[in-house]
């Protein structure tokens, strides 16, 4: 089992709303999720971005479905977001997703909550 994080995927999203509302653009999310992992040392394996998609469902948001099959690969220690939020809105969704990183023992890390 793994222990040590050493490559991370990072995932942002935004919807165009939550985007007018909120105003945390992709660009901000990835500039602090980089941060971030340059702070503790971990390689950025690659950034997976659905942009001005809903996190209602998984369907359609290709890079969350890109992200999931490579979380299956093992191709990466942990998923970094900025927050839990931009996972999925959906709470049946996301508890499906962190089941599913457990099961290859990937780590789930948001930026902005402490878990």
């Amino acid at each position: 089992m793994k222990t040590e994080i050493r490559k991370v995927a990072i995932y942002a999203r935004v919807s165009t709303e939550e985007q007018a509302k909120e105003g945390f653009s992709i660009a901000a999310q990835l500039q602090t999720l980089r941060q971030y992992a340059q702070i503790y040392n971990w390689e950025v394996f690659d950034e997976y971005v659905d942009e001005g998609i809903s996190g209602k469902s998984v369907k359609g948001r290709p890079e969350m479905k890109r992200l999931i099959k490579d979380v299956e690969n093992e191709r990466f220690d942990a998923v970094l977001v900025w927050k839990i939020s931009r996972l999925s809105r959906n709470m049946l969704e996301t508890l499906m997703m962190l089941d599913k990183f457990e099961k290859y023992n990937v780590k789930f890390i948001s930026y902005s909550e402490n878990f």
